[in-house]
């Protein structure tokens, strides 16, 4: 018969591994972009990984630890979402070509041609 001190663990050890389930949950969707226009510094390629139920953006530029990109705003043409920090770039991908622009605070864009890939682990 379990006792007040089993079930309590049992409880603990259940809510513990709650974080690490929520983090294993597959994206809405995934790209693959390529840099086509903008400065040369920094990737050429790279992945972003899209959370639209909890509004986060991962991968590729929005890679630091801990701190994934926002999603600022949503519709069915397009995704608006910014980097960490206290000058975040904004970020639009077009959800009709698969197009992303990078514009940073001081008027830097960038532009990315993105193609949705399968989500794997």
């Amino acid at each position: 018969m379990p006792t007040f001190l089993s079930k309590c663990l049992a409880t603990a050890f259940t809510a513990a591994a709650l974080p690490a389930l929520a983090h294993a949950v597959a994206p809405s969707f995934a790209v693959r972009c390529m840099k086509t226009d903008g400065p040369a510094a920094g990737d050429k390629y790279g992945t972003y990984y899209f959370f639209l139920k909890d509004g986060i953006v991962k991968g590729f530029d929005c890679s630091q630890p801990g701190r994934p990109c926002q999603i600022v705003s949503q519709n069915a043409q397009k995704v608006v979402f910014q980097t960490p920090g206290e000058a975040p770039d904004t970020m639009v991908i077009d959800l009709r070509t698969g197009a992303i622009e990078r514009t940073s605070v001081t008027g830097t864009q960038w532009k990315y041609t993105c193609k949705q890939v399968p989500y794997s682990q």
